[in-house]
């Protein structure tokens, strides 16, 4: 039986952090950035393209899914399995983005044509569809925008302003008022 451990690998000319419990269908079509921390047990269907942007976070049991034929089944039924499955009707496609710095939550499923923006939090156990803008906080089934992590981050980073510049440099920023906007008036 296989013990699920995190190895530090290079890949691409990156510094990735990858369970060897995790699944990739087409490493050829992954866009992955430095620094990504896969946990155990997640799948990257990657056949329509996987973004993943750098210093992203990806929890345990995660499905990230390029395509979906839960409407094929249906009106194929039997003959589902005899025509070729890039050309069943009903067939739902997309590419999928996760922009840089940001956490996706155990046990999330994230849908074809999903794109989540930079430094957002995805909570666990969300169903994650559509698109999303930097710094939200996501979560639900279906999942929606539930906030934004701004005074969550303006708050830690009071609390520790040896910080601010990496994250400054991250999100590539001249100034906290640039990133944090009417969050620093709150």
């Amino acid at each position: 039986s296989l013990k699920p451990k995190v190895y530090c690998v290079q890949f691409k000319n990156k510094r990735l952090f990858l369970s060897n419990t995790i699944d990739v269908t087409h490493w050829s079509k992954l866009d992955i950035g430095n620094n990504v921390f896969i946990w155990h047990f997640t799948i990257l269907d990657t056949f329509n393209g996987v973004k993943i942007g750098d210093d992203c976070q990806i929890g345990t049991r995660v499905g990230i899914f390029t395509h979906s034929s839960h409407n094929s089944i249906r009106i194929y039924n039997n003959k589902y399995h005899d025509t070729y499955f890039d050309s069943h009707q009903g067939r739902k496609k997309g590419s999928v983005e996760v922009g840089a710095n940001t956490f996706v939550g155990a046990n999330s499923i994230i849908m074809p044509g999903t794109k989540i923006g930079k430094g957002s939090i995805v909570g666990a156990f969300s169903y994650v569809s559509g698109e999303f803008p930097d710094f939200s906080i996501i979560a639900g089934n279906p999942a929606k925008k539930i906030g934004d992590v701004r005074p969550i981050d303006l708050k830690l980073l009071k609390q520790n302003p040896e910080l601010i510049d990496g994250y400054l440099k991250a999100f590539q920023a001249s100034s906290l008022d640039e990133l944090m906007g009417d969050y620093l008036v709150k």
